[in-house]
């Protein structure tokens, strides 16, 4: 609110939207397993950084808690406003407490914003590991792609040289032809039972990184949602500073006590998206 008689705008509804968003992508990760070492580390570092996150996420419902609160003593204010009888006192003092409850948000959304960059940083150096892994990982199908090859390669040439041996000495072990070949069709289904973990783990691990760049993407969106609020939180302490300063011209200006009404109205529709902000974060679990 401030001295035209407005209302700050703030979009809470994208930050409910971007909460919904991540905690997809986050309950994903929570959930994610790893069979190879390599893949294993880097799922629990990411699963680590998603504890963070939630926290994260549920500290900034302080930041909704105070504009919900806000709201609410705003639209206290439009009402007494609204009040020529009301001692201009009373609403001096009114105005006071909504002051000190600015600045406490203020602070708390300072706080949240350098958190939420925190993850972003601790994101993106978890992001450039899994990246070298996955290098490490395709190298590594590549060297059992080889080995399968030459398993196979093996297969044939043992099975090939065993009949002509057998057919030359007269077929004196014939018994042992089935055996080699055997042996060598077990070692080539070794091989490729390797490779396709190989290749599983490869995909988990493109599948977690694509995750990860997303969750990202929620944390960045969060970053200039809180940024958002910190400007409006200025605004609506401008307008505060402003309204104290003009107390009397409200009360008495019949068309100002008109559209106070309104604007009542309007806090009331900002408190509420707030308070579905601090409902949506607390009914995330993972």
């Amino acid at each position: 609110m401030n001295a035209s008689a407005s209302v700050p705008k703030i979009d809470v509804d994208s930050m409910i939207q971007a909460v919904k968003n991540s905690a997809k992508c986050v309950q994903a990760l929570s959930d994610r397993r790893g069979d190879l070492p390599i893949v294993k580390r880097n799922v629990e570092t990411i699963q680590n950084e998603v504890g963070n996150y939630y926290s994260t996420l549920q500290s900034s419902t302080r930041t909704a808690e105070h504009g919900a609160s806000f709201a609410e003593k705003a639209q206290e204010l439009c009402t007494l406003l609204m009040d020529r009888t009301v001692p201009a006192a009373e609403i001096h003092e009114h105005i006071a407490d909504m002051q000190v409850l600015v600045e406490v948000a203020q602070r708390d959304v300072t706080d949240t914003t350098e958190s939420f960059r925190d993850l972003r940083t601790n994101m993106n150096t978890i992001g450039e590991s899994i990246g070298g892994d996955r290098s490490a990982l395709v190298k590594q199908q590549d060297t059992e792609r080889a080995r399968y090859k030459e398993a196979d390669d093996d297969r044939d040439t043992i099975t090939g040289g065993a009949i002509v041996a057998g057919a030359i000495a007269g077929f004196f072990f014939p018994a042992a032809i089935p055996l080699i070949a055997k042996v060598a069709y077990e070692a080539r289904k070794e091989k490729k039972k390797v490779m396709k973990d190989s290749t599983n783990e490869i995909s988990k691990l493109n599948t977690a990184l694509q995750e990860l760049e997303n969750i990202k993407s929620g944390i960045g969106q969060m970053i200039g949602h809180i940024d958002k609020q910190a400007t409006w939180w200025v605004q609506v302490q401008t307008s505060l500073t402003a309204i104290s300063g003009n107390v009397s011209n409200f009360q008495a200006d019949r068309s100002m006590r008109i559209r106070l009404g309104g604007m009542r109205d309007q806090w009331g529709e900002i408190r509420s998206k707030y308070l579905e902000y601090q409902t949506e974060v607390a009914r995330l679990s993972w």
